[in-house]
């Protein structure tokens, strides 16, 4: 009988496996708009606490996905002319939509994604999270630790702004490229049910 337990144990102890993981954020989700111009009822940001599922045992590769819609914002600028003659010129600019990583296992680092908003589309994107300051920052620094999610919107000419960019986030998800293992409890859940 301590032969077959043995093997038993063995064949189903917990197997590593690689996997693409898509955690969804969905707190994340709904209007941006940075308040530059004009303030506004959808937040420049938004945030999430969360931990990543108990069977992610190593993790070789973060990004973010989203999609929405987006526009880019509008920015006044001033051009001089001899004689004292001022023209005023309205260009649009970008924004960008980015995702922050922070726990209390990185200290003082982090991570960070970047997808930008083009003029008016979809917002179908897909960026690498890399780590600040440090960019090979060990992504396994999260295994365990309670992660905070700030997503928001970045418009480099807010001063200057006229008209805001707005982003409507539908969908937001971490995707992680991770080796998982089955938890003890199932796997020992497996055995006792051999013998019911």
């Amino acid at each position: 009988m301590k032969p077959l337990l043995l093997f038993l144990c063995l064949t189903l102890s917990p197997i590593a496996k690689a996997e693409i993981l898509e955690i969804p954020l969905a707190p994340l989700h709904g209007d941006y708009d940075p308040g530059c111009a004009e303030p506004n009822d959808a937040p420049a940001s938004r945030t999430l606490t969360f931990t990543l599922p108990e069977g992610v045992a190593s993790i070789n590769l973060m990004r973010m996905k989203i999609s929405g819609t987006g526009s880019s914002g509008y920015y006044i600028t001033e051009r001089q002319f001899p004689g004292g003659l001022v023209a005023y010129d309205t260009l649009t600019y970008p924004a960008d939509i980015r995702l922050l990583l922070t726990a209390p296992s990185l200290g003082e680092s982090w991570f960070f994604g970047i997808v930008g908003v083009p003029e008016p589309a979809v917002v179908d994107g897909m960026g690498t999270l890399t780590g600040g300051p440090n960019p090979s920052l060990d992504p396994n620094l999260l295994l365990g630790s309670t992660i905070t999610a700030e997503m928001y919107m970045m418009f480099d000419l807010c001063n200057d702004a006229w008209i805001d960019p707005l982003t409507a986030m539908t969908e937001v998800y971490l995707i992680l490229d991770a080796v998982t293992v089955a938890s003890e409890t199932t796997v020992w859940g497996r055995v006792k049910a051999l013998y019911r």
